[in-house]
């Protein structure tokens, strides 16, 4: 069987080096910019709309600028999540790979990236699913009619989904600040990764041991370590 040539493993190594740290750096940078950028902007934007008398949308109180806000960021938060799992895992690919370095900082990388995908997949596919369902009650019909008082109170038993309005409200605030209280984890855990960059393989080890382990498929924990300034 033909053995890779040596030039097509420094490509390899030089590509997983790119997408890891490109994948982490896009992601810190889309969970910077969505919280500061876009979601506060955009309420604050609605909310001073809605005072103004000759606005287009014809809304009436800031509630109604903040509701109109919040399905704005439906839209976004459909993509948001996923977008950070696509990230997630390009970085973590090269980062699994790289377990058969020595050092411990590469285990720590892949503890730091798996802990942040999972609270990604958590926000993606259970969190987020219960702060849409909460803002919607919170201006649903059963969250403000006084009509019907029965039937609500049977559907939300069935449901378990708080009759008045002030529940719902309480029930939207509190996943709410757990959805935001987990992407802000994230951004934390994501920002560590990247701070380990220096130790990326290929970045921050020597030139010797790496070109030993591209070169000849060696075990990196066969191999004397040295630094840059033995070479």
């Amino acid at each position: 069987m033909n053995q890779p040539s040596p030039d097509s493993r420094k490509m390899l190594l030089y590509l997983l080096q790119a997408v890891h740290l490109v994948s982490s750096g896009v992601w810190l940078g889309a969970l910077i910019f969505f919280p500061f950028c876009v979601a506060l902007p955009v309420i604050d934007g609605m909310q001073a709309l809605a005072k103004r008398p000759d606005n287009w949308l014809h809304l009436h109180s800031e509630k109604e600028g903040i509701r109109l806000a919040g399905e704005f960021l439906d839209i976004v938060f459909a993509r948001y999540f996923l977008f950070q799992l696509g990230c997630g895992l390009a970085a973590l690919i090269p980062a699994m790979l790289w377990l058969r370095y020595p050092g411990k900082v590469h285990r720590f990388r892949v503890v730091l990236l798996v802990a942040a995908v999972l609270l990604v997949a958590g926000n993606q596919w259970w969190l987020a699913k219960k702060v849409h369902h909460w803002r919607h009650a919170r201006y649903g019909p059963e969250a403000t009619s006084t009509d019907s008082v029965s039937t609500n109170v049977a559907r939300s038993s069935a449901e378990n989904t708080p009759t008045s309005g002030a529940d719902a409200e309480q029930a939207f605030w509190f996943w709410h600040t757990l959805s935001l209280a987990a992407d802000l984890l994230v951004l934390v855990l994501v920002l560590v990764v990247l701070l380990l960059a220096p130790f990326v393989p290929g970045v921050g080890v020597s030139s010797r041991v790496e070109s030993a382990i591209a070169i000849q498929g060696l075990n990196a924990s066969n191999l004397p370590l040295s630094s840059a300034a033995d070479q």
